[in-house]
């Protein structure tokens, strides 16, 4: 399983599906320093928006799903 692991991530097509589902942005804080629940729930969302934008994670989950199988 640990192969697998490692090929998983060694694989392009891996980090081209990680780049396109946004998955990296994670890494990121959301809030600022100091920031609390109260100022992020008075912030507006374009819950719109965030429907189009598509996440792109079934490809993700395909590729994960072949290596933990053994297909590749």
């Amino acid at each position: 399983m640990q192969e697998r692991a490692k090929a998983f991530r060694a694989d392009p097509r891996t980090a081209a599906a990680l780049e396109k589902s946004g998955v990296n942005e994670f890494l990121q804080p959301t809030a600022a320093k100091g920031e609390g629940w109260k100022e992020i729930a008075s912030e507006s969302f374009d819950l719109e928006a965030a429907g189009k934008r598509g996440y792109h994670y079934e490809e993700l989950d395909q590729l994960a799903l072949e290596y933990l199988i053994g297909v590749y």
